[in-house]
Protein backbone atom coordinates (compact mmCIF):
# COMPACT_ATOMS: atom_id res chain seq x y z
CA UNK A 1 0.00 0.00 0.00
CA UNK A 2 2.74 2.14 0.88
CA UNK A 3 4.05 1.60 -2.55
CA UNK A 4 0.92 2.56 -4.45
CA UNK A 5 1.11 5.83 -2.01
CA UNK A 6 4.53 6.82 -2.90
CA UNK A 7 3.94 6.24 -7.00
CA UNK A 8 0.68 8.24 -6.58
CA UNK A 9 2.85 10.92 -4.76
CA UNK A 10 5.57 10.99 -7.46
CA UNK A 11 2.72 11.60 -10.39
CA UNK A 12 1.70 14.55 -8.50
CA UNK A 13 4.69 16.27 -8.16
CA UNK A 14 5.74 14.87 -12.07
CA UNK A 15 2.24 16.76 -12.80
CA UNK A 16 2.95 19.81 -11.01
CA UNK A 17 6.24 20.06 -12.24
CA UNK A 18 5.30 19.54 -15.82
CA UNK A 19 2.69 22.17 -15.56
CA UNK A 20 4.84 24.65 -13.86
CA UNK A 21 7.35 24.21 -16.63
CA UNK A 22 4.77 25.00 -19.06
CA UNK A 23 3.35 28.06 -17.35
CA UNK A 24 6.75 29.63 -17.62
CA UNK A 25 6.41 30.41 -21.30
CA UNK A 26 9.83 29.06 -21.63
CA UNK A 27 9.73 26.48 -23.72
CA UNK A 28 9.29 22.37 -22.91
CA UNK A 29 10.79 19.34 -22.26
CA UNK A 30 11.24 16.14 -24.06
CA UNK A 31 9.43 14.61 -21.09
CA UNK A 32 6.54 17.01 -22.26
CA UNK A 33 7.20 18.43 -25.43
CA UNK A 34 5.23 16.03 -27.84
CA UNK A 35 1.95 15.30 -25.64
CA UNK A 36 2.43 19.40 -25.18
CA UNK A 37 2.04 19.50 -28.39
CA UNK A 38 -0.55 17.25 -29.34
CA UNK A 39 -2.92 18.25 -26.53
CA UNK A 40 -2.24 22.29 -28.09
CA UNK A 41 -3.70 20.83 -31.44
CA UNK A 42 -6.43 19.18 -30.13
CA UNK A 43 -7.44 22.23 -27.83
CA UNK A 44 -7.99 19.80 -24.59
CA UNK A 45 -5.01 19.80 -22.23
CA UNK A 46 -5.86 16.45 -20.29
CA UNK A 47 -7.39 14.26 -23.82
CA UNK A 48 -4.39 15.82 -25.75
CA UNK A 49 -1.70 14.57 -23.54
CA UNK A 50 -3.33 10.97 -22.53
CA UNK A 51 -3.99 10.44 -26.36
CA UNK A 52 0.10 11.35 -26.99
CA UNK A 53 0.71 8.48 -23.75
CA UNK A 54 -1.45 5.94 -25.08
CA UNK A 55 0.11 6.06 -28.79
CA UNK A 56 3.40 5.66 -26.55
CA UNK A 57 2.29 2.90 -25.14
CA UNK A 58 1.03 1.15 -28.63
CA UNK A 59 3.83 1.77 -30.08
CA UNK A 60 5.51 0.06 -26.90
CA UNK A 61 3.66 -2.99 -27.38
CA UNK A 62 4.78 -2.92 -31.15
CA UNK A 63 8.68 -2.46 -30.67
CA UNK A 64 8.48 -5.40 -27.67
CA UNK A 65 6.60 -7.77 -29.20
CA UNK A 66 6.29 -10.61 -27.62
CA UNK A 67 7.73 -9.56 -24.48
CA UNK A 68 5.29 -6.88 -23.45
CA UNK A 69 3.62 -8.21 -19.99
CA UNK A 70 -0.05 -7.56 -19.44
CA UNK A 71 0.57 -5.80 -16.19
CA UNK A 72 2.37 -3.02 -17.85
CA UNK A 73 -0.63 -2.37 -19.29
CA UNK A 74 -1.28 -0.02 -15.86
CA UNK A 75 0.67 2.14 -17.57
CA UNK A 76 -2.66 3.13 -19.35
CA UNK A 77 -3.80 3.82 -15.75
CA UNK A 78 -0.78 5.81 -14.54
CA UNK A 79 -1.00 8.23 -18.25
CA UNK A 80 -4.66 8.79 -17.12
CA UNK A 81 -3.67 10.35 -13.41
CA UNK A 82 -0.77 11.85 -15.01
CA UNK A 83 -3.04 13.47 -17.85
CA UNK A 84 -5.85 14.52 -14.74
CA UNK A 85 -3.19 16.03 -12.33
CA UNK A 86 -1.55 18.12 -15.13
CA UNK A 87 -5.11 19.61 -16.38
CA UNK A 88 -5.82 20.03 -12.32
CA UNK A 89 -2.94 22.28 -12.00
CA UNK A 90 -2.92 24.19 -15.45
CA UNK A 91 -6.79 25.12 -14.25
CA UNK A 92 -5.26 26.28 -11.22
CA UNK A 93 -2.15 27.66 -11.62
CA UNK A 94 -1.53 31.30 -12.88
CA UNK A 95 1.43 32.14 -15.52
CA UNK A 96 4.17 34.20 -14.26
CA UNK A 97 4.31 37.90 -16.01
CA UNK A 98 7.81 38.91 -14.98
CA UNK A 99 11.09 37.21 -16.09
CA UNK A 100 12.29 37.09 -12.71
CA UNK A 101 9.25 34.56 -11.13
CA UNK A 102 9.24 32.70 -14.56
CA UNK A 103 12.75 31.92 -13.94
CA UNK A 104 12.13 31.05 -10.14
CA UNK A 105 8.99 28.75 -11.54
CA UNK A 106 11.22 27.13 -13.96
CA UNK A 107 14.12 26.54 -11.59
CA UNK A 108 11.01 24.78 -9.35
CA UNK A 109 9.79 22.71 -12.04
CA UNK A 110 12.79 21.47 -13.20
CA UNK A 111 13.86 20.11 -9.66
CA UNK A 112 9.91 18.91 -9.43
CA UNK A 113 10.42 17.15 -12.72
CA UNK A 114 13.79 15.32 -11.76
CA UNK A 115 13.12 14.56 -8.16
CA UNK A 116 12.29 10.98 -8.81
CA UNK A 117 15.88 10.94 -9.75
CA UNK A 118 18.10 12.54 -7.65
CA UNK A 119 21.54 10.50 -8.27
CA UNK A 120 23.00 13.03 -10.17
CA UNK A 121 24.29 13.26 -13.85
CA UNK A 122 26.24 10.91 -15.38
CA UNK A 123 28.50 10.76 -17.91
CA UNK A 124 26.25 9.66 -20.77
CA UNK A 125 24.03 12.74 -20.16
CA UNK A 126 27.13 14.82 -20.43
CA UNK A 127 28.09 13.35 -23.02
CA UNK A 128 25.18 13.68 -24.95
CA UNK A 129 24.68 17.68 -23.94
CA UNK A 130 28.38 18.03 -25.54
CA UNK A 131 27.68 16.52 -28.60
CA UNK A 132 23.96 18.09 -28.81
CA UNK A 133 25.32 20.87 -28.61
CA UNK A 134 27.78 20.36 -31.09
CA UNK A 135 25.83 19.14 -33.73
CA UNK A 136 23.49 21.77 -33.52
CA UNK A 137 26.22 24.65 -34.04
CA UNK A 138 27.40 22.45 -36.79
CA UNK A 139 23.93 22.33 -38.50
CA UNK A 140 23.45 26.22 -38.06
CA UNK A 141 26.83 26.87 -40.03
CA UNK A 142 26.13 25.04 -42.83
CA UNK A 143 22.30 25.16 -42.68
CA UNK A 144 20.61 27.52 -41.13
CA UNK A 145 20.74 30.54 -44.17
CA UNK A 146 19.41 27.63 -46.34
CA UNK A 147 16.56 26.59 -44.28
CA UNK A 148 15.80 30.35 -43.47
CA UNK A 149 15.73 30.90 -47.35
CA UNK A 150 13.16 27.94 -47.97
CA UNK A 151 10.91 29.54 -45.47
CA UNK A 152 11.10 32.96 -46.05
CA UNK A 153 10.11 32.54 -50.03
Amino acid sequence: MLRIALYLVGIIVLALGITLKTKTNLGVSPIISIPYAVAQILAMNRNGSLCAYLIFIVLQIVLLKGKFRPFQLLQVAASYLTSAFITIFDRVLPVPEQMGSRLLVLALAIGMIGAGRPVGIGIGTVVAMVCTGRVIALFNHFGKKKIEEITIA
